[in-house]
């Protein structure tokens, strides 16, 4: 009798694809424009892909600044929009619009995040109080604020706040610490696994949790359960 074990099934790209809902999706594109994401797209008017970023949004409308003005788009037919927050990837289906001369698509589009991992990731929402600091290994230096932009089981992203920019490598080893909402204070390591430094935007760090002692798990399990309770709960 064979003990070769069947193949697992290969998984296609659309076992990836997460269709957010209309609240996820605001906050999506709200927060490609705070970290002035590129949005990536090509229309049958030309063959160069056309980049862009949002300037504002109006009367419903996301409005595009294109970075080279003078390719043509095509107007009120579907297009495919590729766009990264951090590491994460985001899909959007639409036309491209025009609104006071400008393009624009709707603010209501759909938008699907293309999701490898397991663990989902939350955002913080934007009222809750949160501190987070990068901790030096030299005595009586003060830990390097930042933000946290969102948070999983096992790991979170962070953004240098003040526009300073750090030097780190993938897979270095870092401490941290940081506190959100009425939770207790975290401190533990982390595994860099993306580092972004961004002219004039300061650094986004991608990490993995290290957990030396159960607390440390139990606390960031805590502030997950807080976020989704909290989304569970909003009212849209």
């Amino acid at each position: 009798m064979s003990d070769v074990k069947p193949a697992a099934p290969v998984k296609s790209i659309t076992d990836f694809l997460n269709p957010l809902d209309e609240r996820e999706s605001l906050v999506t594109l709200q927060n490609a424009y705070a970290q002035r994401s590129v949005f990536y797209f090509k229309t049958d008017a030309s063959e160069k892909t056309v980049a862009a970023s949002i300037d504002s949004f109006v009367d419903k409308k996301v409005i595009l600044k294109l970075e080279t003005p003078d390719i043509p788009v095509t107007i009120d037919v579907d297009v495919n929009i590729k766009f990264n927050i951090g590491t994460e990837v985001y899909f959007a289906k639409t036309p491209i619009q025009r609104h006071l001369g400008l393009p624009c698509f709707d603010l209501g589009a759909k938008i699907i995040q293309l999701k490898r991992r397991k663990e989902p990731r939350y955002l913080i929402p934007k009222k809750w109080i949160h501190t987070a600091g990068l901790v030096s290994s030299q005595p009586n230096m003060k830990p390097i604020p930042c933000s946290v932009v969102d948070i999983s089981l096992s790991g979170m992203r962070l953004e240098i706040k003040d526009l300073t920019q750090i030097e780190c490598k993938r897979d270095e080893v870092i401490k941290i610490q940081f506190q959100v909402h009425r939770r207790a204070e975290v401190t533990c390591n982390a595994v860099v696994r993306f580092y972004m430094n961004r002219l004039h935007h300061g650094t986004l760090l991608g990490l993995e949790l290290v957990f030396s002692k159960d607390m440390q798990k139990e606390r960031v399990a805590s502030i997950v359960e807080d976020i989704i309770s909290f989304q569970n709960g909003q009212k849209f």
